[in-house]
């Protein structure tokens, strides 16, 4: 085999162990946050994105946060969580788009449900 074939194999392989341990990561998070985890995905600059923080904060709720454009992981769980804008919070089994504070207490409280 030519050495070029050999480190296209090689750089396959790799591509693929590193695809595979994202998927592996996201659909651990994903699966974790089923049980009533609050993940939150943020970038900067986004004042809906720092609303959005501030009310979990003010209202004492754990969260799990995630900056898109600088976090792999976070990437990943906005284009699986099928994207739409920012802020984008996953409850438990609800996803909330944007800034929607009744929204937020609505979920939390079905999570409890």
């Amino acid at each position: 085999m030519s050495k070029l074939l050999i480190k296209t194999q090689f750089l396959l392989v790799i591509c693929f162990t590193v695809y595979v341990t994202q998927l592996l990561l996201v659909n651990s998070t994903l699966a974790h946050a089923e049980n009533n985890e609050v993940i939150l995905l943020v970038i900067e600059n986004c004042s809906f994105c720092d609303k959005t923080e501030a009310f979990l904060n003010d209202k004492g709720i754990p969260y799990k946060r995630y900056d898109i454009k600088k976090d792999a992981q976070g990437k990943s769980l906005y284009r699986q969580l099928g994207g739409g804008g920012v802020p984008l919070m996953k409850i438990g089994g609800t996803i909330v788009r944007g800034y929607q504070p009744d929204e937020i207490i609505m979920a939390l409280k079905m999570r409890r449900s």
